[in-house]
């Protein structure tokens, strides 16, 4: 495992924390405040930040909504574009295992908090999300996956 100071994922990724809180009635600014963000979750593909911040978030978007699973409704609002390049790079795959495979590669564009690898037996092939950092909220894991299926 990795130290959770250390492994980060693309800040703009909370654009759809931000907009599930607001869509649900939910003081965004005030989640995002609690948790020692910026309010404005930023659209800069180079902006990150760390597992602990990330956990942080959940956590008090949690606390907020009262829903355990958040995550679930996060990912109704994760778009193709919150991830710039892995997002455009699943929409350009002509297949689902073109689509896994892109994730397999370029998982890494959007977080370090874990990888994807894909397993094969008997003619199947499994999606596998190995988290690697220590302290990853399991909204965001829930996120990621129903995004992933989406």
């Amino acid at each position: 495992m990795s130290d959770s100071t250390s492994a980060t994922t693309i800040a703009s990724y909370t654009m759809a924390i931000h907009m599930a809180l607001e869509a649900n009635g939910h003081d965004a600014a005030a989640v995002f405040k609690a948790a020692g963000l910026s309010d404005a979750p930023s659209q800069d593909p180079l902006d990150r930040y760390t597992t602990v911040q990330m956990a942080t978030l959940f956590r008090e978007a949690v606390k907020s909504t009262g829903n355990p699973a958040f995550g679930l409704v996060a990912a109704r609002f994760l778009h193709p574009s919150n991830v710039h390049a892995l997002g455009y790079a699943l929409l350009a795959s002509a297949t689902l295992r073109d689509a896994c495979e892109r994730l397999v590669y370029y998982f890494r564009i959007a977080s370090n908090q874990g990888s994807y690898r894909i397993e094969e037996s008997e003619g199947r092939f499994c999606l596998v999300l190995e988290v690697v950092a220590d302290g990853v909220a399991f909204e965001t894991i829930d996120a990621w996956n129903a995004f992933i299926i989406r």
